[in-house]
């Protein structure tokens, strides 16, 4: 049979909840939850699958790069103007704006399975170092 506990050892819930002072309290602000949410660059972006998910979850892409010419075409009709076209090794960096985040798909074609030409010293290896 269920039996209440005695009055004396009951404690007001306003007194307990006070007790638990700064357990209660909301976490700090953080950059990571501002409301208008991240910044982004966005290098190796390919057609923006990547950078479409990080849009969708609430953060802007301010500046991407991509060299091949098919997938910024496609980047800019999905996404948005903001990608430049060229080799990323050809970039001058004063001409990418600060952000919160660097975000990028790495070429990995020097060194996948997939390429049966593969090569150690294939240049591509290096973009990400």
């Amino acid at each position: 049979m269920f039996e209440s506990a005695s009055k004396a050892n009951t404690v007001p819930v306003a007194s307990h909840v006070a007790s638990l002072g700064a357990a209660l309290a909301p976490p700090p602000i953080s950059p990571w939850s501002r409301a208008e949410g991240l910044s982004a660059i966005s290098l190796f972006a390919g057609a923006g699958g990547l950078d479409q998910g990080f849009i969708d979850a609430g953060h802007r892409v301010v500046w991407a790069n991509e060299s091949d010419e098919d997938a910024v075409a496609t980047y800019r009709h999905n996404i948005g103007d903001h990608i430049v076209l060229g080799d990323i090794a050809d970039i001058d960096l004063d001409e990418i704006p600060d952000a919160d985040v660097v975000m990028g798909g790495l070429p990995c074609q020097g060194f996948s399975h997939a390429n049966i030409h593969r090569a150690r010293d294939d240049q591509r290896n290096n973009l990400y170092l």
